[in-house]
């Protein structure tokens, strides 16, 4: 081994210094640091959700306002034949989807009654 190495530090075994592995540290640490403050600041806002989720009725009342706001849009800008030719699939998918962000949010487990 040459003089000009140290004996304490087994130079075949060390790991190069790359420069992108330092900004993928620095940039993970600074999005933690957006995530926690964005948590810390608009954490409050998630209160009526978590209210909502907390029963079962609550998660299909709100299932049935989204589904039935639908519906009184389109037999407000479009008449009752076009809810009930066309309209349903569009309630169908709103509720649909209302229902899956909902259970997706509250977990798989089943709610209280």
């Amino acid at each position: 081994m040459p003089a000009c190495r140290s004996s304490a530090v087994d130079h075949r075994k060390a790991r190069p210094y790359f420069a992108s592995r330092s900004r993928d540290r620095g940039s993970a640490l600074t999005w933690a640091a957006i995530r926690f403050r964005a948590h810390d600041w608009l954490g409050w806002m998630w209160a009526p959700l978590d209210w909502a989720l907390r029963t079962r009725g609550r998660r299909d009342g709100f299932v049935a306002l989204v589904g039935g706001s639908q519906v009184l849009y389109i037999v407000h800008a479009d008449g009752l034949h076009t809810l009930l030719t066309y309209g349903w699939a569009w309630v169908a998918a709103a509720g649909g989807a209302a229902w899956w962000f909902l259970y997706w949010l509250g977990g798989k487990d089943d709610p209280k009654p």
